[in-house]
């Protein structure tokens, strides 16, 4: 086996912060730069040749509060639409309050290798090689271009 050794799966975890130029409490808005850390995360983990299992959430608010809320799926997670859905379970589940958001902290973590599990019917796993290139071809693009070059519809721009 050529892989290289990995510490203990469930240890590690990735984490991509955004603070907010001006506070904001527009829900669109804080949607967009969730779904771009975790389009972040996405790509990380595929560098790695890891995936996630948790995507937690941090708010910070700007009168001093924070919420914290995660979203797990039983599934190793590697792909952006995945990871972003889950971004945004774990938003749902943290927006209670009006107040300004100042920063958000997302994190994922029980991390774990992203080796393919073999589909039980063809036109399934011609599903996830198709989004498997897409996923690579979108990260090669954006190593040569910048993390803006492309992205999903509904992510924030992030400087």
């Amino acid at each position: 086996d050529p892989d290289p050794v990995r510490p203990e799966a469930g240890k590690a975890s990735i984490i991509r912060e955004y603070v907010f130029a001006e506070d904001s409490n527009e829900k669109k808005v804080v949607e967009g730069v969730v779904m771009t850390l975790a389009a972040r995360i996405g790509m990380a983990l595929r560098e790695k040749k890891m995936g996630g299992r948790r995507m937690g959430l941090q708010l910070d608010y700007s009168d001093g509060g924070m919420v914290t809320r995660q979203a797990t799926s039983r599934q190793v997670v590697v792909d952006d639409p995945t990871l972003q859905e889950m971004a945004l379970t774990a938003l749902g589940r943290a927006w209670k309050r009006r107040t300004r958001v100042r920063s958000c902290r997302l994190c994922c973590d029980r991390l774990g290798s992203a080796s393919p599990q073999l589909q039980l019917f063809a036109e399934l796993q011609g599903r996830r090689q198709t989004r498997d290139a897409l996923m690579t071809a979108m990260d090669v693009i954006k190593r040569r271009f910048g993390e803006n070059a492309v992205r999903h519809a509904g992510q924030a721009v992030l400087q």
